[in-house]
């Protein structure tokens, strides 16, 4: 991967800009503040393999009217300059003035229904619809829960042979499951789609 000082320079196409790297998530992508000429931009820096799914879902996303962060630019190397979206989080907001709040309350129940209604059942074709839930994704899922938190954050010491084996039995077990005894939260019978993990999942992982 290439430093982000040289996407930047061709992106922005200047080279006085700040850069902060900020907190990421799960995951290996990278997060970072920019500012250059008085604006703000984040720039994520990701696993260039990935880059296509993630902007594939973008644009399958915007095209049915839900709300995300413009992408200005990217390159094969996998950064992607994008719109910032700020710090302050509606929860924050919430507590400061419940009444201002609400209508923000009401914006993103409306996206969750676009989420759940018309894109599920759209006939537009995009490369990562077709994409499911396996054992193996699952245990690839479960091995970045592993890197993360008990490694990384808790600094288990821990059996990680026996772990994987049991996060495979895990798995494998969910995976044969009728639909009907993996969702929790939906009347009928049909898979939610998170945009987390870029796939069409059964009910039980909602959006």
């Amino acid at each position: 991967m290439t430093n982000p000082h040289d996407f930047l320079k061709q992106s922005l196409k200047t080279t006085h800009f700040e850069i902060k790297k900020l907190k990421g998530d799960v995951s290996s992508r990278k997060f970072y503040r920019i500012i250059a000429s008085g604006k703000s931009y984040i720039l994520m820096e990701d696993n260039p393999s990935s880059l296509p799914q993630f902007l594939s879902i973008a644009e399958y996303l915007t095209f049915h009217g839900v709300s995300l962060p413009k992408i200005y630019d990217h390159d094969k190397n996998g950064f992607v300059l994008m719109e910032d979206g700020g710090d302050i989080h509606l929860e924050t907001k919430a507590r400061e003035n419940l009444k201002k709040t609400l209508p923000y309350y009401e914006e993103t129940l409306s996206q969750l229904a676009v989420l759940q209604t018309s894109i599920l059942h759209s006939k537009k074709a995009w490369a990562s619809k077709e994409i499911k839930f396996t054992s193996e994704k699952f245990q690839e899922e479960l091995k970045m829960t592993e890197e993360f938190c008990f490694q990384k954050h808790f600094k288990l010491s821990y059996d990680k042979e026996k772990l994987t084996l049991e996060f495979k039995s895990l798995c494998d077990t969910i995976i044969k499951l009728p639909l009907s005894q993996q969702k929790h939260s939906c009347k009928e019978q049909q898979p939610h789609y998170d945009y987390r993990f870029s796939r069409c999942t059964p009910g039980s992982l909602s959006i």
